[in-house]
C-alpha cells in the first residue's frame, strides 16, 4: 500500500473552507500545513469560483510534482488505470 503522509489537524477545515469559497481560510490552512488532495481540490469544485479561490489553487497545483493536482490528472491516465485494473476481465 502507498504510504500517506499524516494529515494535518487542520485538513478537514481546508476542505470546508473550500466547499464554502472561504479564500483566507483556505489558504491559512495550506500555510498552516493542509495539504492539496483529492478531497480538497474536489470541495474546490463545489465551492465559490473566485479570482482568490483561483489564485491560491494555482499557486497549490504548481508546488506538486510536475506542476498539476494530485489525482485529478493522473485518474484518467490510460497506463494507471491499465496498473488498477487491467487484471479485470470485463
Amino acid at each position: 500500500m502507498e504510504q500517506h503522509p499524516v494529515p494535518s489537524p487542520l485538513q478537514p477545515l481546508a476542505v470546508l473552507a473550500a466547499r464554502k469559497g472561504h479564500a483566507e481560510i483556505l489558504q491559512f490552512c495550506l500555510d498552516k500545513g493542509a495539504v492539496l488532495d483529492w478531497n480538497l481540490e474536489r470541495s474546490t469544485q463545489f465551492g465559490a469560483n473566485s479570482p482568490a479561490m483561483n489564485s491560491i489553487l494555482s499557486a497549490e497545483r504548481r508546488k506538486l510534482p510536475g506542476g498539476t493536482s494530485a489525482k485529478s490528472d493522473s485518474r484518467l491516465d490510460p497506463e494507471l488505470l491499465q496498473k488498477w485494473f487491467g487484471h479485470i476481465n470485463w
